[in-house]
């Protein structure tokens, strides 16, 4: 369920809506990454040709990525924070800010099997760690193949994900909702 917390952005607390992953599907994450990553290995082990390596290679390397976001949200690290100000999207391998007025557009788009919300903004969201702006790079790309958006949020990896979708959807249609994000959890 969404929180009411502060969060630090910027190095200023600041008041936010919570949106945190659910043990769950952390759970059944880290079960899938493993099987891909099982997947890899067998593929290395068996296989001859350079192309079925590559392939293999790259299984390992997505599941090393899963698993990596998979464990945040186990150990609770990982959250996505509305804040007056923008979108913060908080893991282990760092963090992804998205300020309200660069977002152009807000829909829903899938990704294999996932149901996603995607932004589309005017400028590239300020991403801070390194890994994650390997990630946040390699996203845009596959998100560029599948609706065209810069920024995405798997919404079933969350108990409430369809609250953070109306919730994002309201704030860039109507500015003046985003004062309150943080003071209440009631329709801003």
């Amino acid at each position: 369920m969404a929180e009411l917390g502060l969060v630090e952005w910027d190095g200023v607390p600041r008041p936010a809506v919570l949106f945190r992953w659910s043990k769950r599907s952390g759970t059944i994450a880290i079960f899938s990454v493993i099987t891909v990553g099982l997947l890899g290995v067998v593929g290395l082990a068996t296989s001859r040709g350079l192309g079925d390596r590559l392939l293999a290679s790259l299984l390992l390397l997505i599941s090393l990525a899963g698993l990596i976001g998979s464990l945040g949200i186990l150990w609770g690290t990982r959250f996505i924070a509305l804040l007056p100000q923008g979108i913060l999207k908080r893991d282990l391998p760092g963090s992804t800010f998205v300020a309200w007025d660069t977002i152009e557009a807000v829909g829903r788009y899938r990704l294999s099997w996932q149901s996603c919300l995607g932004l589309r903004t005017r400028e590239p969201p300020r991403v801070e760690g390194r890994l994650a702006v390997v990630m946040n790079r390699l996203g845009r790309v596959i998100r560029g193949m599948d609706g065209g958006f810069d920024v995405g949020y798997a919404l079933w990896t969350m108990d409430d994900g369809s609250e953070l979708e109306r919730l994002v959807k309201r704030c860039v249609a109507d500015p003046s909702a985003r004062g309150s994000l943080g003071q209440t959890l009631a329709d801003p």
